[in-house]
């Protein structure tokens, strides 16, 4: 009996620390098994924090049903998304059919290249044809990864959009059941941070908007005074595109560059020229002014992020490296200054 007594606190210890270290390598499986599907989660929490406060907002102005204006929200945003789908597609046939007769053109152009430069590298130039290396890459590709990929893709966006509507239509619902499966000794600083955590990021998504709505009128201006085709399409995917800083901007001038290629070297420099000076302008005057009530990030901090969670989890990892370097910045700047 007393070895028995002895034997059992034992074993019992022993059967919990088994069944710990069992959900702790289980739960470690299924983060490494489902990393894209939880940082989707994850990104959809951060976007519906600001969907659910201009919901919220429009609320108290027009003093409204919140579930009528949330319905009118997400009818404006699908409408927004379709005007830009169908206009890109057009955008795109447009430019593949008179593709090839701009290439014609192109030769010509590479009559003026320096005499320095070798006949080889001439040569070269003159045969660039973007949509023959396209057409090549693709028969060239695995057709079953490249359609893997598309459906990867439409369905992470969908999720993610569908996330976001359910949580920005009761976000309170959400937070108390977090509250409430939180610890007693951590509910505190969860409360806290569902009051800070809103804050920093409304005022951090709020600079990014006025940063991506100039940089997009300036490079519809710019597209248009150069006589760019496209320059509508070009301006939107750039002012997307600027919600990721530093890399963005660079995605984004490349449509520009093989869209301007066929007309010229001349063409393709002030296109380079032109997203230089928006970037320029987007970084070292607008976003400093529009971020002085915001989270204000230092830009090599922001850019060693960005690697890091780029080269750790890709396109996702470039997306969250912002709002959470915000709110990391944000909160620890709140706690200092308690």
């Amino acid at each position: 009996m007393n070895l028995f007594h002895i034997q059992e606190p034992f074993i019992q210890k022993s059967l919990v620390l088994a069944l710990m270290l069992l959900g702790a390598v289980s739960l470690g499986a299924i983060a490494y098994l489902a990393i894209d599907q939880l940082l989707i989660i994850l990104f959809a929490v951060i976007l519906a924090i600001p969907v659910s406060s201009v919901i919220s907002f429009i609320t108290r102005k027009l003093r409204c049903p919140r579930s009528l204006i949330y319905v009118l929200f997400w009818i404006c945003i699908l409408a927004v998304s379709s005007a830009l789908v169908y206009l890109g597609a057009n955008s795109v046939a447009s430019e593949v059919a008179t593709y090839n007769e701009l290439v014609a053109d192109f030769s010509v152009e590479t009559a003026t290249l320096p005499t320095w430069l070798p006949q080889s590298v001439v040569s070269e130039l003159q045969n660039i044809n973007v949509i023959s290396i396209a057409q090549n890459g693709f028969e060239s590709s695995s057709l079953s990864n490249t359609a893997s990929s598309i459906f990867s893709g439409i369905t992470g966006l969908l999720i993610l959009v569908v996330l976001v509507a359910y949580l920005s239509f009761n976000p309170q619902v959400y937070s108390r059941g977090l509250i409430s499966v939180t610890p007693h000794s951590w509910q505190k600083t969860v409360k806290d941070m569902r009051i800070e955590v809103p804050q920093i990021l409304n005022r951090w998504i709020l600079s990014r908007l006025i940063s991506m709505v100039v940089v997009g009128v300036l490079t519809y201006v710019g597209l248009l005074f150069l006589g760019v085709e496209a320059a509508l399409v070009l301006a939107v995917a750039a002012a997307l595109l600027s919600f990721v800083p530093n890399l963005g901007p660079i995605l984004a001038a490349i449509p520009a560059i093989l869209i301007a290629l066929p007309q010229g070297f001349s063409m393709v420099a002030w296109i380079i020229g032109l997203y230089a000076l928006v970037q320029f302008l987007e970084s070292y005057l607008i976003t400093p002014v529009v971020q002085k009530k915001a989270v204000r990030i230092h830009p090599a901090l922001l850019l060693s992020v960005q690697i890091v969670l780029g080269a750790t989890f890709g396109l996702m990892g470039l997306l969250l490296a912002g709002p959470l370097l915000a709110i990391a910045v944000g909160m620890r700047k709140a706690r200092s200054v308690v």
